[in-house]
């Protein structure tokens, strides 16, 4: 039977002085490491990745924010989202992710175990409500 973890979620959003990120932290979601390979062209490719499923009722200090609702907001305080080259990390951690040296994603990876970049995020809102997640694929 799986265990829920929690994780550190770091959205980021593109802008002209490079790129900033936005900390939010979710409790209680399922953090699934899949080690498989494929069969390619150029033989057997390497397929790792994890899967982490976030119920619709996670708990966080934030509200979950549909994407372009989150682009558009100025004040990303009180929200998170869920996209492609978001950043997450097994656990709760306390960097301070700013883009500068140190404190960039290259510092992030090199300091701490688990860090995925989102790849994919599937929204599965079919069923009971304890069935609604999303589902976030990230390598």
């Amino acid at each position: 039977m799986a265990k829920n973890t929690d994780i550190t979620l770091y959205n980021k959003v593109s802008g002209p002085d490079g790129p900033t990120y936005h900390r939010a932290y979710l409790y209680g979601v399922m953090w699934q490491d899949v080690h498989g390979v494929s069969p390619e062209s150029e033989g057997l490719v390497v397929s790792d990745h994890t899967d982490i499923f976030i119920p619709f009722t996670v708990t966080s200090q934030k509200n979950y924010a549909l994407p372009k609702i989150f682009d558009a907001v100025s004040d990303k305080k009180n929200i998170f989202t869920l996209k492609p080259g978001d950043l997450i990390v097994k656990g709760i951690i306390n960097f301070e992710l700013t883009g500068e040296k140190g404190k960039n994603e290259k510092a992030l990876l090199n300091t701490h175990d688990n860090v995925r970049v989102v790849k994919a995020v599937d929204t599965c809102d079919y069923g009971s409500g304890d069935m609604r997640h999303w589902e976030v694929v990230a390598v």
